[in-house]
This record gives structure tokens, sequence and C-alpha cells, in this order.
């Protein structure tokens, strides 16, 4: 296998949106794409963010990218962390309402 084929030693490095399109939500149909607000919404972001972030208008923190590598890696473990946090946040503003 030449030097040009060979993807082995190569690292994958994943765009923000093939995280988002790849991360299932606990409550959704099997088939469906997790959205640029349901991903916001998950991680606690403005869908603003997660939009520029997918245009590469701007760059995810040092902090965000590794928590898009943990959904990425882990997400059977860390999505339903995420969507336990994401409730709790709806929860407490509903309260203040």
């Amino acid at each position: 296998m030449s030097a040009d084929t060979d993807t082995s030693t190569k690292p994958t490095t994943l765009t923000v949106s093939q995280i988002r399109q790849a991360t299932k939500l606990s409550h959704a149909h099997k088939l469906h794409r997790t959205t640029q607000a349901e991903f916001a919404e998950l991680l606690g972001i403005p869908a603003a963010t997660v939009r520029a972030w997918e245009q590469g208008a701007k760059q995810p923190t040092a902090a965000a990218l590794t928590l898009l590598r943990l959904v990425a890696k882990h997400p059977d473990t860390v999505v339903p962390q995420l969507e336990d946090m994401a409730a709790k946040r709806a929860a407490k503003q509903q309260k203040a309402v």
C-alpha cells in the first residue's frame, strides 16, 4: 500500500456538521437527523453558534472542541447526560417565567 492511500496513521477529523448529524437524540426517530437548533439546545449554546461553526465563520473554543469530540466518540454515554442537563436548563427557565 502506498503512503498516499494509507489512512491508518492519519487522524480522522470530523466536522461539527458531521458530529451534529450523527448525534441521535433519545426521543427522536432513528432516521431523524439532529437539527442545528436541537444540537445547540443539547450543548446549551445559541443555534447561531452552531451555524457559524458549520459555515466556518467561527471556530469552536478548546472546551467546545473537547465536548464535540466526546459526543462523537462516546455518544451513548455523553448524549443522555447532555439531554438531562438541557432538560434541567429548560425546567429552570420555565420556573423563571
